[in-house]
């Protein structure tokens, strides 16, 4: 996949997820998404796909490849991709804040909640999803 996107925080840490909904038609009503993350019918799994920090422009060039069959490194179930002309897969662009260094900026370029807001019990409240992209079956 690549996803070129702009209008992002300059110097923000971004990272892509893939979300992949292997067998979208027991997904609940309007279509899938969260909600159908825990519907072992749906085999729905989420995946880091890529991390950067953004430049001056705001614009994000991101690039990865998703194997078929390899659950490695999924947060949800232990599916992966395994309908690939059947899933719908989503793309996330998901913010973490400004750019930290270290160990820290390893952990928001490469995890869902890394980084976000350091020493905040709740890391979560400070990460949000910007951006989306969704990819239905043909």
């Amino acid at each position: 996949m690549t996803f070129h996107t702009s209008e992002l925080t300059p110097g923000g840490a971004y990272t892509i997820w893939w979300v992949v909904f292997n067998h979208p038609e027991f997904c609940s009503a309007p279509g899938c998404g969260a909600k159908d993350l825990g519907n072992a019918s749906v085999q729905a799994s989420r995946a880091h796909a890529a991390g950067h920090v953004i430049g001056d422009s705001g614009d994000g060039n991101f690039g990865a490849w998703l194997g078929v069959n390899d659950p490695e490194g999924f947060l949800d179930g232990p599916w992966g991709l395994t309908n690939p002309r059947g899933a719908e897969i989503h793309l996330v662009a998901r913010f973490h804040g400004q750019a930290l260094t270290g160990q820290l900026l390893i952990a928001q370029l490469g995890t869902f909640n890394g980084g976000c807001n350091p020493g905040d019990p709740y890391p979560a409240s400070t990460c949000a999803n910007k951006q989306f992209s969704q990819h239905f079956p043909k």
